[in-house]
């Protein structure tokens, strides 16, 4: 961590840590302090604070979107619906529907 921004974060590490725990996110709080959220997740470790977990993801239904893509919905509309990005709902596809086949096999299925 840069010295400057190491000092300038331990003059507010009272601060930093209470509106962590009151459930601040990092992104806030690199924000509020100018830098980078992953500085701010070092910086709170620094001072022994148990970090939450992220949230768990979203869970995609299988069903429905296989559905949405069948009645031709493109996937970057279907990604919008579930509120995730195209690159996720390829990965959950290819992961959990296999439903996605390379374009040298035959195209989807």
């Amino acid at each position: 961590m840069n010295g400057n921004v190491l000092q300038r974060l331990a003059d507010d590490a009272e601060a930093i840590v209470k509106l962590y725990r009151e459930g601040m996110s990092l992104a806030d709080l690199g924000i509020r302090w100018d830098c980078h959220s992953n500085t701010i997740k070092r910086f709170l470790v620094s001072q022994d604070v148990v970090l939450r977990r992220p949230k768990p993801k979203r869970a995609l239904d299988q069903t429905e979107i296989i559905r949405m893509l069948d009645e031709g919905w493109e996937a970057q509309e279907v990604a919008r619906m579930f509120h995730v990005r195209p690159e996720t709902l390829a990965e959950f596809l290819v992961e959990k529907c296999a439903v996605i086949a390379p374009k040298e096999a035959g195209g989807r299925r």
